[in-house]
C-alpha cells in the first residue's frame, strides 16, 4: 500500500508539472514583454508615440473654422438683430492633405515604436541565450573535470 501511495504521488506530481510547462512559458513570456516595458528606453519610446500622435491631432483640426458673429441694436421701441457667420472657403483642399499627412505621421510613430520594442526584445532574447550557453558551457566543463579527477584517479590506482 505504501508503494502505491508513493509512486501514485509521483504521478500526480508528474501530471501537475507537466501541465504547468505551458503556463510557465506563457507566465515567461508575460514577464519578458512586461520587463521590456518597464525599461526606461520604451517608456520614453511610448511617450514619443504618444506625443507623434498629439501632433497629428494637432495638424488635424481644421484650417478655417467658422466665425460667428452676432449684434443686438435697440433703437427706442425697436430691436434690430444681426446673426452672421462667416466661413472661408478650402479651395486647394489643405484640410485633405492635413487629414493624410495626420495618418502618415501617426502610422510612422507606430512603426517607429513597434520597431523599437522588437528591437529590445531580440537583443534581450540574446543576452538570455548567450546566458544559457555560457551556463551549459559551465556545467559540461565542471562535469568534464569531474570525469577528468575520476580518470587521472583511477590512473593513478592502474600505475601504482
Amino acid at each position: 500500500m505504501k508503494k502505491f501511495s508513493i509512486s501514485y504521488m509521483i504521478g500526480v506530481v508528474l501530471y501537475f508539472s507537466s501541465l504547468s510547462v505551458y503556463a510557465q512559458s506563457t507566465d515567461w513570456q508575460y514577464w519578458l514583454s512586461a520587463q521590456i516595458q518597464k525599461h526606461p528606453d520604451m517608456i520614453a519610446a511610448r511617450e514619443q508615440l504618444l506625443g507623434n500622435n498629439a501632433k497629428a491631432d494637432a495638424i488635424e483640426q481644421p484650417l478655417y473654422n467658422p466665425e460667428l458673429s452676432s449684434e443686438l441694436e435697440r433703437n427706442g421701441k425697436q430691436n434690430n438683430y444681426q446673426l452672421g457667420i462667416r466661413q472661408t472657403i478650402d479651395w486647394w483642399d489643405r484640410r485633405e492633405v492635413s487629414r493624410l499627412k495626420s495618418g502618415y505621421i501617426r502610422n510612422a510613430s507606430e512603426a517607429l515604436y513597434q520597431q523599437q520594442v522588437l528591437q529590445a526584445t531580440a537583443e534581450a532574447m540574446a543576452t538570455l541565450v548567450e546566458w544559457r550557453a555560457a551556463k551549459n558551457v559551465a556545467a559540461i566543463a565542471k562535469n568534464n573535470t569531474s570525469s577528468f579527477k575520476l580518470n587521472s584517479n583511477w590512473c593513478k590506482n592502474d600505475s601504482g
